[in-house]
């Protein structure tokens, strides 16, 4: 069932046919997914939650910037709050991913609460009250 939904999230139907640049962004997709179970379940962090907030934040891509603010990478990190609470390159997926799934194990969902797009949506997709 998984695999259905993955190919539905990078929006490929069966029969699409697809070129070389496309095949690297759900090569790149499907890392980020393994990356992302991987440390929720060595951070002991609820899946759908790791999942969810970082398809909300960049959609799974590790390079994805935001135009309005310095928040950059999979969880959309502040170059303040990286400095402060993470190691590594900010784009670098799996630093990202382990930096994000960590904080998530360590202060739950507050630190992406601020921006009130994101606490919407956590809201109501049931992971705050």
């Amino acid at each position: 069932m998984f695999f259905g939904v993955f190919w539905a999230s990078v929006g490929v139907s069966r029969a699409e046919t697809i070129d070389i640049a496309r095949l690297n962004e759900i090569r790149t997709h499907y890392e980020v997914i393994n990356l992302i179970i991987f440390y929720s379940k060595k951070y002991e962090v609820d899946f759908e939650l790791a999942y969810n907030l970082a398809h909300f934040e960049s959609r799974l891509k590790p390079d994805v910037k935001n135009p309005k603010s310095s928040a950059t990478g999979i969880y959309q990190f502040l170059k303040s709050t990286w400095k402060e609470n993470c190691k590594g390159d900010i784009l670098n997926a799996e630093d990202n991913i382990k930096c994000g799934i960590r904080m998530l194990s360590e202060g739950g969902i507050g630190h992406w609460t601020v921006d009130p797009n994101t606490k919407r949506f956590l809201t109501l997709n049931g992971f705050l009250k």
